[in-house]
């Protein structure tokens, strides 16, 4: 169960991260700055993206909430904060170091979507890989097939769509995914050994 997300203290929001008219130069009233990166420049570092430290606190969590906050279908930032809560999750080190975020992921997956509709289809691209990262293989899948529904077409969906396939089992299926994704040029060999270990090569 979610609670509902608030702007809180943002100053910004919600900005659609896939309007071309958020990158305008001049938004926001700064010449060189769009509506997009007034909020990601300061609250979206390298730095965050890699899971290392925040800008405003050593607690990367609190910078990364004011981006989802600001920017909810930053499918960038929604990524980087599937793997954050993973990363916590993994490691009573990491856990002890980096307080986490206030919501679930789910939570700022579901809020992106309530904002913006479900006509978006690389947030449930996005969504589908945070329920892979979590073992969630069904969920994964579901959500893979509303990205196609929507009207995703992709290397990078098809690749992704076939690792499902494959944790689930669905080997023939994992294959036709793999090749449509090679020959649209994809390169991460990883589904094609899986695929050859398993009796299923895709050549």
């Amino acid at each position: 169960m979610c609670r509902k997300i608030s702007y809180g203290a943002n100053q910004y929001g919600p900005i659609d991260y896939f309007d071309s008219a958020n990158y305008a130069l001049g938004a926001g009233g700064r010449e060189k700055e769009n509506n997009v990166t007034i909020v990601t420049n300061y609250h979206f570092t390298p730095d965050i993206k890699n899971l290392i430290k925040g800008r405003t606190s050593h607690h990367l969590s609190k910078d990364l909430d004011y981006t989802l906050r600001a920017i909810p279908n930053n499918v960038v930032a929604l990524d980087t904060a599937s793997r954050f809560q993973k990363k916590r999750q993994d490691s009573v080190t990491y856990a002890k170091d980096q307080k986490p975020l206030p919501y679930f992921v789910d939570c700022y997956f579901k809020r992106a979507i309530d904002i913006f509709g479900p006509k978006q289809p690389q947030l449930w691209m996005v969504w589908a890989i945070h329920k892979h990262r979590n073992g969630l293989y069904q969920d994964a899948l579901k959500y893979y097939q509303l990205a196609v529904t929507n009207g995703l077409k992709s290397a990078e969906l098809d690749y992704n769509m076939g690792l499902t396939y494959f944790k689930l089992g669905s080997y023939e299926e994992a294959r036709v995914k793999a090749k449509s994704a090679y020959q649209q040029g994809y390169q991460l060999p990883g589904l094609k050994i899986l695929l050859e270990d398993a009796g299923y090569p895709i050549e």
